[in-house]
């Protein structure tokens, strides 16, 4: 029949793992692992102590430690002897609390180191913690820099991409990041120290998308007059129409309806007609009336301004 050393240390060999690493990974002695798998219980100081060791490195195989310590105590369990009940003398009664006391030291010493191995154990099994405080995840913004804020353990690895960011006491941890233009995938990885097979992963993903530049109105130049287009059209029945440019008579007759032309000036236009209905006017592109009093109009040149009247 198997013993419980046995099963342990077929397990170590299947696994392929010496007693010297596994002391260094569980912080047992060597000789203690060793005893164990020879079922040599004589140098450990406690059945309670004994169990201890058995439960850490049962865990460390991967195996069931209430199935090797049930192995165990179906091999090796304590015996139970009766014990005749003694009654202490008057004289003993006094001291027997002291005894007790004495017994208690050894108990809480080692409930203290067994509590103390299990916390140790757990660090080196459990990954880091990794939080990330800000930005929030999926976000867009608008900043070509965005500082990334979090926590994890005190002693682990931090890593932003191929980066190392430092870790203070407190765990806490902030840096910089540059941002491309569109969609970002930032990977941050926290390793533990102790034990660099576990390790926590943390994705942020963030959109970059900057502001619109606002395009300032070009103030447009003010267009200086230099000179005068004169356009004149003759409509519906023969008409007498007069045109003065630059104060000079170009044009006084009567003109046939479907009449067109242009006129230049560098300073002034005037047009007359006999009948207003019949003549269209436009000066530099723009259409004018003429006065319904006078049946005229007059355009002049003033500050490199046209004024009409």
């Amino acid at each position: 029949m198997e013993t419980m050393g046995d099963t342990l240390k077929k397990e170590r060999i299947r696994q392929k793992k010496d007693l010297q690493t596994i002391s260094l990974d569980t912080k047992i002695e060597k000789k203690k692992l060793k005893a164990l798998e020879e079922n040599n219980f004589q140098i450990f100081d406690s059945p309670v102590g004994t169990k201890g060791f058995i439960q850490i490195y049962s865990q460390y195989l991967n195996l069931n430690p209430e199935k090797i310590l049930a192995i165990y105590r179906r091999d090796f369990g304590e015996k139970k002897e009766k014990h005749k009940i003694y009654t202490p003398k008057k004289e003993e009664r006094k001291a027997l609390p002291w005894k007790y006391f004495y017994l208690l030291i050894p108990l809480l010493l080692l409930i203290s180191t067994l509590a103390y191995l299990y916390t140790q154990f757990s660090d080196f099994q459990n990954p880091p913690e990794l939080k990330i405080i800000e930005p929030k995840n999926n976000i867009v913004v608008q900043e070509e820099i965005v500082e990334i804020k979090g926590i994890t353990d005190d002693d682990a690895i931090l890593e932003i991409g191929n980066s190392k960011i430092p870790v203070n006491t407190n765990g806490e941890f902030a840096t910089n990041v540059s941002m491309k233009l569109g969609d970002n995938t930032i990977t941050l990885r926290a390793t533990s120290a102790r034990n660099p097979a576990r390790e926590t992963i943390e994705i942020l993903y963030i959109t970059y998308e900057p502001p619109e530049e606002e395009i300032e109105p070009e103030e447009e130049e003010e267009k200086k007059i230099d000179k005068v287009t004169l356009n004149v059209k003759v409509k519906n029945n023969p008409t007498w129409v007069e045109v003065i440019v630059d104060d000079q008579l170009i044009l006084a007759q009567v003109l046939q309806p479907g009449y067109e032309n242009d006129f230049q000036a560098n300073r002034n236009v005037s047009v007359n007609t006999s009948i207003l209905q019949n003549v269209e006017v436009e000066i530099n592109g723009e259409q004018r009336g003429l006065s319904s009093e006078t049946f005229e109009i007059r355009c002049e040149i003033v500050e490199d301004e046209l004024e009409c009247q």
